[in-house]
């Protein structure tokens, strides 16, 4: 890295995460390899204010990493419910029983062997061996990799991989030779705080001196833009709600919201819901009948107001169907459809938008 003073950027960052960064995160100031990784899988592409209160009723209800290996599934997913990328928790229970079993509860030191785990890339593996190990290690979150592009002036009209190879090299070639761990967690503090991706604070910012899209005036110019390939869909969910129990199924691990508990649903790809369509009111109806049949007869049904949900490569419109029954069958779990007390709704493995939709339809 030719004209570029590592040492004032490493020395820069050091100073200014002493003076200015976050010091009291409840994952911080201890060397429990438990603590960090659990930090870190949580914090992967969410905020770290969204994941501070998980991570604590975490921790109270699965305080060591035994505790996590010999939890049943359903009850990790519980807590996780809400923080969203759901894969995370899964490979986070198989990773809790591949550390207890195969390591004796001891996260192993080794970078190959780290990595290896479920759940944990290069990054987190990396995270977890500065913070616990004290370790030389580069981090390449999306906060240190908005800070490299936009003050070494990286082009981002090249191939996203070629990019993303380019930076690790950078990434490593940057790294102090001393207080790693202050270093690291002041990457992820700086981008945090001050070199945000909207708005960043380039008026107070200390890597001025250094940085070329601040001094050729281009700050937004050298972001990666995501091209995402955005699918859209619409989804028909049947509510059917019966003597204080809600009709649930149990997803796939695949796919959006996997293994949680939501309404059973009738998907209609690549179809705009467009309720002036008889045809398609009738159909919705058909399948309300042709569902309905396996667990009582049918009263009355009321659609109520479509809400828009979006994902990272997903946005659908759910409609929520509201169904009356006249008679309910026995209430068997079977077939993965479950019938829930509504009662435990509130610690229930479901996700946000059907947790809304649940609590709307019982305050009326």
């Amino acid at each position: 890295m030719k004209k570029f003073d590592k040492i004032f950027f490493s020395n820069t960052i050091i100073s200014w995460q002493k003076k200015y960064g976050r010091h009291m995160l409840p994952w911080q100031n201890t060397k429990n390899t438990y603590y960090i990784w659990l930090s870190e899988i949580m914090l992967q592409q969410t905020q770290v204010n969204t994941v501070i209160p998980y991570y604590q009723r975490f921790l109270k209800k699965f305080p060591n990493i035994m505790s996590l290996a010999q939890a049943k599934l359903e009850n990790v997913m519980e807590l996780w419910s809400g923080l969203g990328y759901y894969s995370r928790a899964r490979n986070l229970h198989i990773c809790a029983k591949l550390v207890f079993f195969k390591y004796n509860g001891i996260f192993p030191k080794n970078f190959i062997s780290l990595i290896n785990l479920p759940g944990i890339g290069q990054s987190t593996a990396s995270a977890i061996r500065v913070f616990a190990y004290g370790k030389r290690n580069a981090i390449l979150d999306g906060n240190v990799k908005r800070i490299l592009i936009r003050v070494l002036g990286i082009n981002c009209s090249l191939n996203i991989k070629f990019i993303e190879k380019k930076l690790w090299r950078y990434a490593i070639d940057l790294l102090p030779k001393k207080n790693i761990e202050i270093y690291t967690q002041g990457l992820m503090d700086f981008g945090s705080i001050i070199c945000k991706k909207i708005k960043p604070k380039c008026k107070v910012c200390p890597l001025q001196l250094c940085c070329i899209s601040y001094k050729t005036n281009k700050i937004n110019n050298f972001l990666i833009k995501n091209k995402k390939n955005i699918k859209n869909c619409s989804i028909i969910m049947f509510i059917v709600i019966d003597d204080d129990y809600v009709l649930f199924q149990k997803r796939s691990n695949k796919g959006i919201w996997g293994g949680l508990l939501s309404f059973p649903e009738w998907i209609l790809k690549d179809k705009i819901i467009n309720f002036v369509d008889n045809n398609l009111k009738n159909l919705i109806e058909l399948e309300i009948k042709k569902f309905i049949s396996s667990f009582g007869f049918i009263k009355n049904y009321l659609i109520l107001p479509i809400i828009s949900h979006k994902l990272t490569h997903l946005q659908f419109k759910i409609v929520p169907c509201h169904i009356f029954l006249k008679k309910c069958f026995l209430k068997e779990n079977k077939n993965n459809f479950i019938w829930y007390p509504i009662k435990k709704i509130k610690n229930s493995p479901i996700p946000a938008p059907v947790r809304k939709i649940l609590f709307q339809i019982i305050q009326r």
